[in-house]
Formats: C-alpha cells, sequence, structure tokens
C-alpha cells in the first residue's frame, strides 16, 4: 500500500510490531540462556570441565540467532493494516482499502470507495492518538531473574572442580586384573 496519507499509521504500526518481536526474542533467549546455564553446569559436574568462557560462548548463539532472525522479519504493510484494525478500531477498513488498492481501479465501487477513504482518512488521527496512548508492557521480568539465577547457579558450579578423572592403573595390576577376568583356557 502506498497511501501517503496512511503510510505514517503504518510506520507507527510497524515499529510496535518489530519491537514486540525483539522482545519475544529477548524472552526467549533467556530462556534459552537459563537452560543453557543449568546444562553446561551438569555438564561440568558430570562429563568434564566446561570454562566459563565455552559457557558465554553457548549463552552468546542464542541472543544473536533470535535478534537477528526478529530484525530479519519486517511486517508487511498487510500485517500492519490487520493489526491496526483490530487494535486501533479500524473495523476492517485499513485491511479493505488495502485489498482495494491491489485491485484495478474500475473492478470497485467508486461512491463506496470514496466513503471508506473518508473514513479512513479522518480514523488516522485517532489510531495515532491511540497508538501513542497506549505503552506495552514487556514482561522481561521473570525469564531474566531466572536467568540471573541460573547464571549464578552455573558460574559457582563451574568454579569448583571437574569430575576426576579414573585413577590410571599400573601396567602390572592391568595385566593381572585382565588375567584374572579371563583365565586361559586348557
Amino acid at each position: 500500500m502506498r497511501r501517503p496519507e496512511i503510510q505514517p499509521l503504518f510506520d507507527a504500526v510497524r515499529r510496535r510490531l518489530w519491537s514486540r518481536q525483539f522482545v519475544a526474542a529477548a524472552r526467549l533467549a533467556l530462556w534459552a540462556g537459563a537452560g543453557l546455564a543449568l546444562v553446561a553446569a551438569a555438564a561440568h559436574l558430570v562429563l568434564r570441565p566446561v570454562s566459563i568462557d565455552a559457557l558465554l560462548a553457548l549463552l552468546a548463539l542464542p541472543w544473536l540467532a533470535l535478534l537477528a532472525r526478529a530484525g530479519w522479519r519486517r511486517p508487511p504493510d498487510a500485517a500492519c493494516a490487520l493489526w491496526a484494525d483490530r487494535h486501533l478500531g479500524g473495523a476492517s477498513a485499513y485491511t479493505t482499502l488495502m485489498e482495494l488498492d491491489a485491485m484495478p481501479q474500475g473492478a470497485s465501487g467508486a461512491p463506496a470507495r470514496q466513503r471508506l477513504e473518508a473514513w479512513v482518512a479522518g480514523r488516522i488521527p485517532q489510531s495515532l492518538a491511540q497508538m501513542t496512548a497506549h505503552r506495552e508492557t514487556p514482561y522481561l521480568s521473570r525469564p531474566l531473574v531466572a536467568m540471573l539465577v541460573c547464571a549464578a547457579l552455573a558460574a559457582f558450579v563451574l568454579a569448583l572442580p571437574g569430575p576426576a578423572p579414573a585413577p590410571a592403573r599400573p601396567a602390572a595390576t592391568a595385566d593381572a586384573a585382565a588375567a584374572a577376568e579371563h583365565p586361559p583356557l586348557l
């Protein structure tokens, strides 16, 4: 849709949708980081020592992937129109007008289209005012606290020595043990 009178509203809605994508990506990265910190701590205790640098590199992976994905997915005009219809009292006018713009000029009734354009033009200032009046809460506190607790636990566990390797048996003892396990057949 390339209507100059609607484009400021769609730009504001696009910024809102994009910020929602980034908040959702941050929330998911925080939960993933909490889980990865616990997995690293368990691996350090059971399998082999894990360094703090390896943990930090592992924690950076979901952040990079999820934030890049959120930045790559630019909300299209259709999504902006649908969101404006649903949340800003558009009553399907923004989506309908966008669909009418995609049709050839002779395909729609001129009087109905003019009334729709006039209604949308009168509704845009109210919709923009609604956008600025309503602030959204990101709800990042729970995953952030979970991430901090799990990271603190992982840092504590990673400071401990890793699992002790099995003691090496001397060669003479190993030969005697093997002979005891498998006596020669006569």
